[in-house]
């Protein structure tokens, strides 16, 4: 009991130095980590920071997915119809969508999105999202 208690003590403590960023530690993708970033159904969050300004005008998220027996095709697929409804404009499309990587570029009022698919196995997709201000 007493070495569970210190350890809860030593994360408060170090996420009270570092300031407003946090760290989501890995949960399903179906539930969405910021609300207007969905991730498709299958993945699962390797990494997820986020940095928000001080007036919580813009953000920086980088978050990494893994999904097994998932597709580039079909993560691209998602993206594409799922964040349009949550304000997001695609921008630009980069690289191949069946072999990968592929780049998708979003953008709302005031932040940029990179979505980054590529195969890492044949059995395993990831998924980079990088989120932050508009130049």
């Amino acid at each position: 009991m007493k070495q569970w208690a210190l350890s809860a003590v030593l994360l408060v403590v170090a996420g009270c130095e570092s300031g407003p960023k946090v760290v989501t530690p890995a949960q399903p993708s179906g539930q969405a980590i910021q609300p207007d970033l969905p991730s498709p159904e299958g993945f699962v969050s390797t990494e997820n920071a986020v940095n928000a300004n001080p007036t919580g005008a813009w953000r920086v998220v980088n978050q990494a997915l893994e999904g097994k027996n998932r597709r580039i095709e079909g993560a691209a697929a998602f993206y594409r119809e799922a964040w349009p409804r949550h304000g997001w404009t695609l921008e630009d499309t980069k690289g191949d969508a069946t072999n990968g990587p592929l780049m998708l570029v979003f953008s709302n009022k005031v932040e940029r999105a990179r979505v980054e698919i590529q195969d890492t196995t044949r059995e395993m997709t990831v998924i980079k999202l990088h989120v932050e201000k508009k130049d």
